[in-house]
Order: C-alpha cells, then structure tokens, then sequence
C-alpha cells in the first residue's frame, strides 16, 4: 500500500493525484513534522525555561528535528508490527502448549 497517496473507493475515481497527495499519510505527517519544528522554534525564541531554569528547546535539538523533516519512516513501523504479531504468535503457542500440558496433567491425576 502506497503511503504517497490517499486512498478510498471516491478518491481512486474522482480526486486528482495531486488531491490524493494532499490528503496521504506521507503528507501529514511532514506537515506535522513541520508544525512541530515551528513550536519548537517559537518557545526557543520565547525563551521558554524547564523546571531547573534551563531553555526548554535548545538550538541542537531544533536542527535535529531539521534533519529529519523528511524521514517517513512507515516501512520501519511495519516491520515493527509484523515483529510484533510474530512474536505474539511464538507466546499464544506457547501459552497453548502449557495450556494442553497442563489439561493432561489434570487428567492422569484424576484417574
């Protein structure tokens, strides 16, 4: 599934590619992105201070954000996912087998 685009049976038949483009995931969170980087520049300016007295928002975390504007990382969050499903398949299996070993063993202590 391409992330570039917005899909759903309308817009597959009557938005452009461009308004697909305007409303897909990629996008928004660019768009979010941006908007992050914005706040983080204006409370930097506003010389917002934490709890300790020190700037909230350094000039280094604001170029770090920067540099990573256009990293969409959606494959990264799938390959996640399936790590996650694989590694609740591998526990509910085993969670069975104990399951299965332990309805036995109730079993032959009934007989």
């Amino acid at each position: 599934m391409s992330n570039d685009r917005y899909t759903s049976p309308l817009s597959e038949r009557y938005a452009s590619k461009e308004m697909q483009y305007i409303f897909s995931p990629d996008k928004k969170f660019r768009t979010w992105r941006k908007l992050w980087i914005a706040l983080a520049e204006a409370e930097n300016e506003l010389g917002l201070k934490n709890e300790k007295g020190e700037p909230a928002i350094t000039s280094e975390q604001i170029e770090e954000l920067k540099s990573h504007t256009e990293d969409i990382n959606n494959n990264e969050k799938i390959d996640d996912n399936e790590e996650q499903k694989q590694q609740l398949q591998n526990d509910t299996e085993q969670i069975d087998t104990l399951q299965q070993q332990n309805t036995n063993e109730m079993t032959i202590e009934q007989m």
